[in-house]
């Protein structure tokens, strides 16, 4: 499975983790493959328009703005 299929996946059936039952620690992790994915240059454009909650959504948008910083930071 993909990383993008990973958060696809948890999105959908947060139950089948174990250690992902509460929305706080899904988001978490959706945060942290949201950064690899965009070390990586894999970010899709469905992570914005998704049925992300809001504080995901915003959580997301914030790696995106520190992973470009620290890109242009020489």
């Amino acid at each position: 499975m993909t990383e993008v299929g990973m958060i696809i996946d948890i999105l959908q059936h947060p139950q089948r983790d174990g250690q992902m039952t509460t929305p706080v620690r899904r988001s978490a992790r959706i945060h942290h493959r949201t950064h690899d994915l965009y070390e990586r240059g894999e970010l899709v454009t469905w992570l914005y328009t998704s049925t992300l909650i809001a504080k995901e959504r915003q959580r997301i948008k914030q790696t995106i703005s520190r992973c470009t910083s620290e890109r242009s930071q020489p």
